[in-house]
């Protein structure tokens, strides 16, 4: 009998240990899968903030930001934030209470931010910040444009291929890099199509003044000025204003414009600030954001013309071999 009971002692101990091993390699699986999913769940996606200067609504540089920051929530589900109409004086505030609380990319949308950002990001070594229209480069400073220049030069060949009078003007705000990069840009794009042409440029000093911008319009109209482009953003409303007022024809810049003037916009050169917004962070994402100044413009699809008014085929076809021709390198912009 004792025996026996030795023996089915035996068999029991085996039984546990066959069913033990049994069991183990669903266990191995079972650990792998969940490493597999928390290595999918832990992909880096940045939280990111944007401090504006301007409205959201002002169909022009500030509604492209917040665009593209639209964009980064919908397509990756990043965790998202925005302040706009920030005045310079609390710029610095602001731009502090994001890398406060935590948020991995720190953008101001304008070179007015770029102190502001210097002066917060010795603070936080781990936030990346990012100036549009910004000089400076740090460890954790990176600045990023779009191609200004190659905007301007195709407004200024619109301008030209449209012209009655031979005399083209564009208007910008505030006098800094950007702008003089497009108002010089347009110049240069006029004279391509014809080296004759008379382009006038001029600033307001002001992105909100659209009196100023009004005023301006007018002067260049009586003084024969049949096209003009409008870089002033907000204000630039002013100048589509104008020209549906004086029968003349406007540029429209940075958004598709010509609902606001259907008669006078045939042309709008779309400066795709989005663009610049999903790629800062699909490159941080990526782990390939660099600390440098990047240009996006013609070749990165991020600057062209869009014709949504009545424009004929042979000005379209000319417009978009100066587009191709800059983003290839055949043309030569600066």
């Amino acid at each position: 009998m004792k025996k026996l009971w030795k023996i089915l002692i035996v068999l029991l101990c085996l039984s546990l240990v066959l069913t033990a091993c049994a069991s183990s390699e669903p266990a191995e699986a079972e650990n792998e899968e969940t490493e597999t999913e928390t290595e999918t769940e832990t992909e880096y996606l940045p939280s990111i903030a944007l401090a504006l200067n301007g409205p959201i609504n002002d169909m022009d540089w500030c509604a492209g930001a917040y665009e593209g920051l639209m964009q980064i929530e919908e397509q990756y589900g990043a965790n998202i934030s925005f302040a706009e109409n920030i005045p310079q004086s609390d710029m610095e505030e602001v731009i502090h209470s994001y890398a406060e609380a935590g948020f991995d990319i720190v953008v101001g949308h304008s070179s007015q931010f770029m102190d502001s950002i210097l002066a917060v990001a010795k603070d936080y070594p781990d936030t990346q910040f990012v100036c549009v229209n910004g000089t400076e480069v740090r460890d954790n400073v990176t600045n990023i444009e779009i191609a200004e220049d190659e905007a301007g030069y195709i407004m200024g060949a619109a301008a030209a291929l449209i012209t009655e009078t031979n005399t083209v003007g564009a208007i910008g705000g505030v006098k800094i890099k950007p702008v003089q990069m497009s108002l010089e840009g347009f110049e240069k794009g006029a004279k391509y199509i014809n080296p004759d042409i008379e382009a006038v440029t001029a600033y307001t000093g002001s992105w909100s003044d659209a009196i100023k911008a009004k005023e301006t319009s007018y002067a260049m109209i009586e003084n024969g000025t049949d096209v003009i482009a409008n870089l002033i953003g907000f204000a630039g409303i002013a100048i589509l204003e104008a020209s549906e007022e004086k029968d003349i024809y406007a540029i429209g810049s940075g958004k598709d414009q010509h609902t606001l003037a259907p008669d006078n916009v045939p042309i709008s050169v779309i400066k795709d600030l989005a663009r610049l917004y999903t790629f800062v962070y699909e490159e941080e994402m990526a782990g390939r954001l660099e600390q440098t100044v990047y240009f996006l413009g013609t070749k990165e699809g991020a600057v062209y013309p869009l014709y949504p008014g009545d424009v004929n085929q042979e000005i379209k076809d000319k417009l978009d071999e100066i587009t191709t021709g800059i983003a290839n390198g055949e043309l030569v912009v600066n």
